[in-house]
């Protein structure tokens, strides 16, 4: 099948460029957009994210961000390319907390 289908290249230079700064990581990963909730919650899978305050810049209710699942399951929040600082909300009655990577 390849002796019959096979051309030789239109020039002999590798067309490769490097990555250069692109992350693997964030280009191999499953992405969702979800809302931002007036409380600055983020939904998913039926869990709850509260998006800290010391944030540099925060998102504002109704603004659009990106939850990036990566291949080793790790989860992050996306805005404007930037990361964002969460805590998971695991127990809302007593507020407990855990810390998201």
């Amino acid at each position: 099948m390849n002796r019959k289908f096979s051309r030789p290249p239109a020039e002999k230079e590798d067309a490769h460029v490097p990555l250069g700064s692109t992350s693997l990581k964030d280009i191999m990963c499953l992405e969702y957009e979800r809302t931002v909730s007036n409380d600055y919650v983020v939904r998913f899978e039926k869990h709850l994210y509260q998006i800290l305050k010391t944030n540099k810049k925060l998102p504002r209710p109704r603004d659009k961000v990106i939850i990036r699942i990566r291949l080793d399951g790790s989860l992050a929040i996306i805005w404007k390319e930037t990361k964002l600082l969460v805590k998971e909300l695991t127990n809302i009655g007593s507020q407990i907390t855990r810390d998201v990577a």
